[in-house]
C-alpha cells in the first residue's frame, strides 16, 4: 500500500488538517498572528507524520521485525487482525519456510479503508505467498483455532480496536 487512498483511518487526518486550515482562515481574516502560525505549523507537520507513519513508516518496522525472526521449515503462521495483509506481505522473501499463514479480521471499514476479505484476497494473489495464504473471517477474542496449532502469532495495529464487553 502507497496511496493515501488507502491508509489507515484517514478520518484521523481531519484532525490535523482541519484546525489548520480554520486557524490559517482565522489568520487570513483577522491577521498574522505568530502563536496562531506556529499551531497551524505543528498542526501541518503532525499530519504529514501521521501520513508518512500510515503509507511507508509502519512497513519499515514490519520488515525490520519479519528479518528478525528465523522461521523454522513449514511454518504455520497466523495474523490476526490482518486487515489488507501488510504483515503478512513481509514474509515473502521466507516463503519457502512457510507451510501456511492464515490472516483473520472481523473486516471493518472502521480503522482501514475498502478492508475486506475480497479485496485483501486480491492483494495476496500478487506475492510469493499466493497459494500459501488463507484468509478467514474471526474475531481475535475467540479464534478458531486449537492451542499450540501456530509456530508464530502476528498481530499489529489491532488491540486498540478491541472492544470490552460487559
Amino acid at each position: 500500500m502507497k496511496s493515501i487512498r488507502e491508509m489507515d483511518a484517514p478520518i484521523g487526518l481531519a484532525f490535523f488538517f482541519g484546525p489548520a486550515l480554520i486557524i490559517g482562515i482565522m489568520m487570513l481574516i483577522s491577521g498574522f498572528n505568530t502563536v496562531s502560525a506556529i499551531m497551524v505549523l505543528v498542526l501541518v507537520l503532525c499530519g504529514l507524520k501521521y501520513m508518512h507513519t500510515s503509507i511507508i513508516g509502519k512497513y519499515r518496522i514490519m520488515k525490520s521485525i519479519v528479518n528478525s525472526i528465523h522461521l523454522k521449515k513449514d511454518s504455520k503462521i497466523l495474523d490476526a487482525g490482518c486487515g489488507h495483509g501488510a504483515f503478512m506481505l513481509q514474509f515473502n522473501g521466507q516463503a519457502a519456510n512457510i507451510s501456511e499463514i492464515i490472516g483473520i479480521d472481523i473486516w471493518s471499514n472502521k480503522d482501514q479503508g475498502s478492508n475486506s476479505i475480497a479485496a485483501t484476497q486480491k492483494i495476496m494473489e500478487n506475492s510469493n505467498l499466493a497459494d500459501k495464504v488463507k484468509l478467514k473471517t474471526a474475531n481475535i477474542l475467540d479464534m478458531p483455532f486449537n492451542d499450540n496449532e501456530f509456530d508464530l502469532i502476528v498481530s499489529s495495529l489491532v488491540l486498540h480496536n478491541i472492544v470490552s464487553t460487559p
